[in-house]
């Protein structure tokens, strides 16, 4: 098959020869070629497209997002900037808190006066601690109170938290009269027996 193709190529070979291409020949090539180029630009446009796309997505998701936030931010500014006030929640509380914190002030003042030296260091450590303990639960019920949980006996522990304060303080302030009583009788004593 070979040979045949080679002889037939020699045998008219001149005519080949004779043959030039057209002059507008290229410029139809290139026209071609540019359609096939327009052809395959749909693909592109394609990618493009769904590039395009994700992104307006992920611009509208990121845009939701900080809406969202702006929203849940503007409520809980709203919620710490106006805090309720104990008069609001529970006025009766108001002015059960108001009542024993004058009475505790004033008890706490009696017994800045007496002298705390009477006392031995365990049972003054033992009622600081006391009060501090129950200062930390007044503050816990408090936080309770605001945040909405049962209220009525959230109330009543802190009523009864103040009463016993007001019962921690009076009863430091008996033992220190007690403690000052025995020793004035003991030193009436030791005057006598002199």
């Amino acid at each position: 098959m070979r040979n045949k193709l080679e002889k037939f190529v020699e045998d008219n070979r001149e005519a080949f020869d004779e043959l030039e291409p057209r002059s507008d020949l290229w410029l139809d090539i290139s026209l071609k070629v540019l359609d096939k180029e327009e052809v395959s630009r749909p693909i592109w446009f394609r990618q493009t497209f769904w590039r395009y796309a994700a992104a307006v997505v992920i611009l509208l998701s990121l845009g939701l997002g900080v809406f969202q936030l702006g929203r849940y931010t503007q409520r809980m500014e709203s919620v710490v900037m106006e805090p309720a006030t104990l008069q609001q929640i529970a006025p009766e509380l108001a002015q059960v808190e108001a009542y024993y914190n004058s009475l505790i002030s004033e008890q706490q003042q009696q017994l800045n006066d007496a002298d705390l030296k009477n006392l031995n260091a365990d049972m003054a450590g033992d009622f600081s601690r006391d009060l501090t303990s129950l200062d930390s639960a007044y503050v816990r019920l408090k936080r309770d109170l605001y945040k909405g949980a049962n209220k009525e006996q959230i109330v009543n522990a802190m009523i009864q938290n103040l009463q016993l304060r007001s019962e921690i303080i009076s009863r430091q302030i008996e033992t220190l009269s007690k403690i000052k009583t025995i020793k004035e009788d003991n030193r009436k004593d030791e005057k006598i027996s002199i």
